[in-house]
């Protein structure tokens, strides 16, 4: 029995020499299983990946534009690395950089080690106004069988004759036999591709399956990628999403999706992640295939259909089945013109895993197209994108067009008005640190613009690429005396312009019992002024900008003003809103005063007996009861009221106050009276973000307010 137990671990030891230590060999350089994935703003940033030894420890990435042919103006990058044991008997340091802060529609060029660089890769920047992609899947590299790598390879470069201005490439998984098989790996990333294009893949079910020891595994799939880590929970840098030109890309992991997390729950991710990336176009790839291109049947294409309508998703990517399927353009699961979604799935492309279709089918009124050679398939997709339309091409391995679509924009692109952006800005001080300002602006910005440099005279204080929601709150640091920065906007359609932004004093946020009042038939604008610096403001009248004033001059007439006016006080002439509003009390300020007390009531009294006179503006709001007479009851109302024995002082006494949370989204409504103040609310803040502040003020309302949260990054700036 020892005898055989011995025999029989032998064995499984030599079967796992055979298939393990072979995909070892092609570990020669120093740098090593290196690609290029996107930025989670591809106009601007890129990730590399790639391999060293444990004992490499000074891994750099030197990179510079393609122009740059004698690399003077390259830049050296160190970046963070950890020790990797994803595969089974094998440790390596996984480096991963993250090159920030690129030129958009820019050739760029980069090597990789430590003492000897790696030879040079390439990748291009998005930001064109049109871009193309090569789509291939499931070629399954597995290096006895080194012609499978080959065919998918070869077809990668038959596409640059149909299409010579590619842009990156693009997998939907599969790109491996095993996971496990770490030689797989190095073999693929060695291929010419890799170091030609920046790369998008996902997880297929054969880049998780282990070949060696232990369960399916998908983080051989983290081991050898750098993807943006901005995935649902558990899954950073194994499903995420990108923004690549007027496209955003989610990427899913078929493992996960479903098995582990419902698919529910991954909806309602990529929901947020909708909301918070406005784009033209919306692009989903996972590897498991919508429909079965062999019988037509329905598969993951029932999940989804229902979320693309929503979501309005203009292309959905998938491979597994091995055989091309394109439907229609499907809304509501019926055939629609103008709207809805076209489903694509690639056929398989490593020339020995391809299957024989059926003659007839299911779904045939929604399927356009199907397509295979049988088990030796070799096919791959272009996809050309632009403002008006989407544009897809099925190759053969001859380069030959056997299958195309037009899919027109069913959104247009995304339009600014610059006048208002510009006029959004407003600068707060940071609650975190005295000497930092955070700079907010309209929410219109996102997918509008490629970025927004902000200048303190010629110097560059920091750069917002806008790229989510979350960047409508920008952070910058050592600004402590400034008075002005300038913002300097790059819209989408190439051109650009600059606005100035006053810095807010923090003694502005000392301004109370803000009132308007009438003075012999003059409306002013009074408040107390708490501050200590010398200030200046803007008064705007109904939003319109009315006069400049000093806060410690604490009173400003409006002339020609009316009791319905809605007054502000704005930090400067170009802010789009005011933090304090006012509007003249109603109901029972006989004295037109901006207060409701004793003394109105004496003079209500002697005006009932007929002792004296209230002035006109005043009548209409002393009618409480709404009877078209003054009366007793309407004394007795106002009495009560001013004694605390009635909440109000008829419905439009009291006022509404609706809290949005920086987006834009409704958090809570309260309601307070004349004069009342407001709660600020709590609530869930984006992750890295603190609550900053409030737009408006609400210590003494006296009329419906809308305020909006202010928040700003824990760090010390976006990077």
């Amino acid at each position: 029995m020892k005898k055989r137990l011995t025999l029989m671990v032998l064995m499984i030891l030599g079967s796992f020499i055979l298939t393990f230590s072979p995909r070892l060999s092609a570990v020669t350089e120093e740098a090593y299983a290196i690609n290029t994935n996107p930025g989670e703003n591809a106009n601007v940033e890129m990730r590399v990946s790639w391999h060293m030894a444990l004992d490499k420890i000074n891994g750099k990435i030197v990179y510079t534009t393609k122009t740059d042919t004698n690399w003077d103006n390259a830049i050296t990058l160190y970046p963070d690395s950890y020790e990797s044991n994803a595969f089974y008997g094998l440790k390596f340091l996984h480096y991963q950089a993250v090159l920030t802060d690129l030129e958009p529609a820019t050739e760029y060029m980069y090597q990789v080690g430590e003492t000897n660089l790696s030879e040079t890769h390439y990748f291009k920047t998005a930001g064109s106004p049109s871009f193309s992609f090569v789509w291939a899947g499931d070629w399954h590299t597995y290096t006895p069988i080194p012609t499978r790598l080959e065919s998918a390879m070869a077809i990668v470069e038959k596409a640059k004759t149909v299409e010579p201005n590619l842009d990156f490439f693009f997998s939907t998984g599969d790109v491996v036999a095993y996971g496990s098989d770490y030689g797989d790996w190095v073999d693929l990333f060695n291929s010419n591709p890799y170091k030609e294009y920046m790369w998008v893949n996902m997880i297929g079910n054969h880049d998780a399956l282990n070949n060696v020891v232990g369960p399916n595994n998908d983080n051989y799939f983290a081991a050898t990628h750098n993807n943006p880590k901005n995935g649902y929970a558990g899954q950073e840098g194994k499903s995420y999403y990108f923004k690549y030109n007027n496209v955003l890309f989610f990427a899913l992991n078929s493992e996960d999706l479903g098995y582990v997390t419902p698919v529910s729950e991954v909806q309602a991710w990529m929901a947020s992640v909708i909301k918070n990336n406005p784009t033209q176009y919306i692009f989903v790839s996972l590897h498991y295939q919508w429909f079965n291109g062999v019988t037509g049947n329905t598969s993951q294409y029932a999940n989804w259909k229902t979320f693309f309508d929503e979501h309005q998703v203009d292309l959905a990517l998938a491979g597994n089945n091995h055989v091309y399927v394109r439907s229609k353009r499907l809304y509501e699961g019926q055939v629609n013109s103008e709207k809805g979604t076209v489903y694509i799935q690639v056929p398989s492309s490593d020339n020995d895993r391809g299957q024989v279709m059926k003659d007839t089918y299911s779904n045939e009124n929604i399927i356009a197209k199907r397509w295979t050679e049988g088990v030796n398939t070799v096919g791959a997709i272009i996809v050309t994108v632009d403002a008006g339309k989407i544009k897809t091409r099925l190759i053969d391995r001859d380069g030959k067009i056997v299958d195309q679509a037009t899919i027109f924009a069913q959104k247009q692109p995304l339009s600014i008005d610059k006048t208002s952006f510009k006029e959004s800005f407003s600068a707060y001080p940071s609650i975190k640190d005295e000497n930092s300002v955070v700079i907010t602006s309209s929410v219109e910005g996102i997918g509008r613009i490629e970025k927004i440099e902000y200048y303190h005279e010629s110097t560059l204080l920091g750069t917002n690429y806008y790229v989510k929601r979350n960047d409508l709150s920008y952070t910058l640091n050592n600004v402590q005396g400034y008075n002005k920065i300038t913002a300097k906007i790059y819209y989408n359609d190439k051109t650009t312009e600059e606005v100035d932004i006053k810095v807010i004093n923090q003694d502005f946020y000392e301004i109370n019992n803000l009132a308007t009042i009438i003075n012999n038939t003059d409306l002013y604008l009074k408040w107390d002024y708490q501050g200590e610096a010398t200030l200046k403001a803007w008064v705007f009248v109904n939003g319109v900008k009315y006069q400049e004033v000093s806060l410690s001059d604490e009173l400003v007439l409006i002339e020609n003003g009316s009791i319905t006016d809605d007054i502000e006080i704005r930090v400067d002439e170009n802010s789009l809103s005011g933090y304090y509003h006012s509007k003249y009390n109603t109901f029972g300020d006989v004295n037109l005063n901006g207060m409701i007390d004793a003394e109105d009531i004496g003079l209500l009294q002697q005006f009932l007996l007929g002792n004296n006179t209230i002035d006109t503006n005043a009548l209409a709001y002393l009618d409480v009861d709404s009877d078209n007479e003054i009366t007793l009851y309407d004394v007795t109302y106002i009495h009560l009221f001013i004694n605390n024995y009635l909440d109000s002082l008829g419905n439009s006494d009291t006022f509404t106050i609706t809290y949005l949370d920086m987006f834009g989204e409704e958090i809570s409504k309260e309601t307070v009276n004349r004069g009342g103040a407001g709660t600020y609310p709590t609530f869930a803040l984006p992750s890295g973000y603190i609550l900053s502040g409030w737009s408006k003020d609400v210590k003494s309302v006296n009329q419906d307010l809308i305020v909006q949260a202010i928040i700003e990054i824990e760090g010390s700036h976006h990077e």
